[in-house]
């Protein structure tokens, strides 16, 4: 791998923002052709918020990697979500899960907007439909469903859900937190007078 291409992908992964776009508009002068580091580029030009500029890239993407369309919508989904634009997210989130319906990322992605919308309904669904992909981040998958659950108040489900995300993963953190926390409401529920006995759907 050339040098400076190995550069702005470090630069890329360390999270050194202003270094991998100035490094990876160099390269491109010569390389235009070069889709993984034009996605790259896109995506730290919108983390130094210059969210005009990656859109453009993106656009430019969609018409000279048209097979690469479902990563460069699932990247102007990631866009809109960091500015804050979740309607707009969703758009492109639901562009990308229905040019690649059986990877459980881009579902994810799309219930995690929609929850932040406050549709929950929705969002469950979303997530639900995530669980029965066969690639992607499964576990995230899991771990998102109940965080929707929990929201909703049905903690036996999304209880059952975050053990299915640590059985996946069995290191996985907020996985663990989260059964804790519902674990726990759950204990201090069954003390409470008069206390349903059941919190599922």
């Amino acid at each position: 791998m050339h040098s400076l291409r190995l550069a702005i992908l470090c630069d890329f992964y360390d999270d050194q923002a202003i270094s991998c776009v100035i490094l990876a508009e160099h390269w491109l002068e010569d390389h235009p052709d070069d889709k993984l580091v034009t996605l790259k580029y896109a995506e730290m030009l919108y983390l130094l918020t210059r969210y005009d500029d990656a859109i453009q890239v993106y656009l430019d993407a969609l018409e000279k990697f048209p097979e690469n369309r479902c990563g460069i919508y699932a990247g102007l989904g990631g866009l809109y979500r960091y500015r804050g634009q979740f309607s707009e997210a969703e758009i492109w989130f639901r562009k990308a899960t229905e040019a690649n319906s059986d990877n459980a990322t881009f579902f994810t992605f799309l219930g995690a907007v929609q929850a932040r919308q406050g549709n929950l309904v929705e969002a469950e669904a979303s997530h639900r439909r995530a669980t029965k992909c066969a690639t992607g981040c499964i576990d995230e998958a899991w771990h998102n469903l109940g965080l929707v659950l929990r929201g909703q108040g049905y903690l036996l489900d999304a209880a059952e859900c975050f053990r299915k995300a640590i059985k996946l993963d069995p290191e996985y953190a907020d996985a663990k937190e989260a059964l804790r926390d519902v674990e726990w409401a759950m204990k201090k529920i069954a003390t409470m007078p008069g206390a349903a006995t059941d919190q599922g759907e």
